[in-house]
């Protein structure tokens, strides 16, 4: 619908340019297809004047270098326009040769495709702006003309802590007598060649005007020739080729952004079981025979013996076997015997003691546990076993369960400084919605991306976006 718009506005309210299909550079419609023909190349280019800053008013704010470069081509081709044609800006279509009026043919059409790409984000700005330039060269360019191509940068950091350098390159560029007018001072070039040249601009200058833009004029000089004794420089002097130019200033706040997410979480809910969960014992008194101690056994658990079967499982590595008391003991056969000759039963020598020994973890797995006590005091020289060893196994158990979840978080997003969410696990991607403080775009985001100097990070497995806006 925007684009539609402007389109009509191009062709009714300014009464730009009537494009119906760009010509091969070999043949030429007739005059009456496109432009004015009975208004002056003046007029004409007046009328492309107004377009191209009509799309400036309308995209001019954006911190899309991309769209930028294209804004600030689109007005340099107007300015060549004025240059190339300064000899015939008072003739009409009919008075100047097929070969130059195919360049209002092409930038014509240049410009309508300039309105199509920037109201409908098509993809082919780069070539749209290749053709500008590929245009001018072929038929606008005179042999010693300064030519401006681009400069950048078209967008800077308005707190900025030094002065901007702006780098412009073209043709014949090399005359340092080149200067660039701004608030009302005049700049020397930094360093001039043939095809570059940078101005230093004081940041006190950078102050933006009421369109929220810094507007400026390059005036371009053209080589001295290689010999003193050039007439017709020595009586004209040297050709000034005047443009003008834009600087779009960023200010600290980017603009602020709101993110949500959806998704399943397969969350794992554990918990530790207590000793009163689960107990064994081991306990022997004289009565018992010198035979295999029958409660000595290894002692299991089932994960399907658990509360809700099927959804608890052990953590294997979390199960400990604990001895609550541990006071087993015997005495040894020879100190039996020998109480009549006065051996004392109750000495170090006469008492076979287990306090020192513990029950053991022998099986660990998710779906069982067992422990062993793996106590038998009824060696063959041990006449009584007495005591009781206790315990009991401490395990954990987890099991597995989808919660579904929403995610939502809103922020500021400034100038070199990233901005890092992490949504939980389980996501199925995100929607991130990006307002611009001062520009008035909105843009939305579906995943990973870039918009200008805007760049969307995500790393998936982890679940981590970065939202990223670097400048100069």
């Amino acid at each position: 619908m925007k684009s539609n718009r402007i389109g009509r506005w191009l062709v009714g309210a300014l009464l730009v340019v009537r494009v119906v299909v760009v010509q091969p550079s070999c043949t030429y419609a007739a005059l009456g297809d496109l432009l004015y023909p009975r208004e002056s190349i003046n007029d004409n280019i007046d009328h492309m004047e107004q377009a191209t800053r009509r799309l400036i008013e309308l995209f001019g704010k954006t911190v899309d270098e991309t769209t930028l470069r294209l804004l600030t081509r689109t007005l340099l081709a107007i300015d060549d326009l004025k240059i190339a044609y300064r000899d015939s800006l008072d003739l009409t279509f009919d008075k100047i040769s097929a070969e130059r009026r195919s360049a209002f043919y092409d930038i014509s059409a240049l410009l309508q495709q300039t309105d199509d790409a920037l109201s409908r984000d098509i993809g082919n700005i780069s070539e749209i702006e290749q053709r500008f330039s590929n245009t001018l060269t072929r038929v606008l360019r005179g042999p010693q003309t300064p030519w401006l191509l681009s400069y950048s940068p078209v967008a800077f950091f308005s707190r900025r802590p030094s002065d901007l350098m702006i780098h412009v390159t073209g043709q014949h560029l090399q005359n340092s007598m080149s200067v660039l007018k701004i608030k009302g001072r005049e700049i020397a070039a930094a360093s001039a060649a043939a095809g570059n040249t940078d101005f230093v601009v004081p940041k006190n200058l950078l102050s933006p005007d009421n369109d929220g833009l810094v507007h400026a004029t390059l005036s371009l000089v053209s080589p001295e020739p290689a010999s003193i004794w050039n007439l017709w420089y020595l009586w004209n002097g040297p050709e000034v080729s005047t443009y003008r130019i834009f600087l779009r200033p960023l200010t600290d706040r980017v603009g602020t952004y709101s993110i949500e997410a959806h998704g399943v979480d397969n969350s794992t809910i554990g918990k530790t079981v207590s000793k009163d969960s689960l107990s064994f014992k081991t306990e022997l008194d004289t009565a018992v025979e010198k035979s295999a101690d029958p409660k000595n056994q290894e002692h299991c658990i089932l994960a399907s013996e658990l509360t809700d079967p099927g959804k608890w499982e052990f953590e294997p590595g979390k199960t400990e076997a604990v001895a609550t008391t541990n006071n087993r003991h015997g005495i040894r056969l020879a100190c039996i015997i020998g109480m009549g000759l006065g051996a004392n039963i109750n000495s170090p020598q006469c008492i076979v003691d287990s306090s020192n020994a513990a029950p053991t973890v022998t099986v660990d797995h998710s779906d069982k546990i067992c422990m062993r006590f793996l106590i038998d005091l009824r060696s063959p020289d041990t006449k009584f076993s007495t005591g009781k060893i206790e315990g009991f196994l401490r395990y954990s158990i987890k099991r597995t369960e989808a919660v579904p979840w929403d995610f939502k978080s809103d922020g500021d997003l400034f100038w070199n400084k990233d901005e890092s969410i992490r949504l939980p696990s389980g996501g199925r991607g995100f929607k991130l919605s990006f307002a611009f403080s001062d520009s008035g775009e909105n843009r939305l985001f579906f995943g990973p991306g870039t918009y200008g100097p805007i760049q969307i990070i995500y790393n998936e497995p982890t679940g981590d976006v970065v939202i990223r806006a670097a400048i100069k």
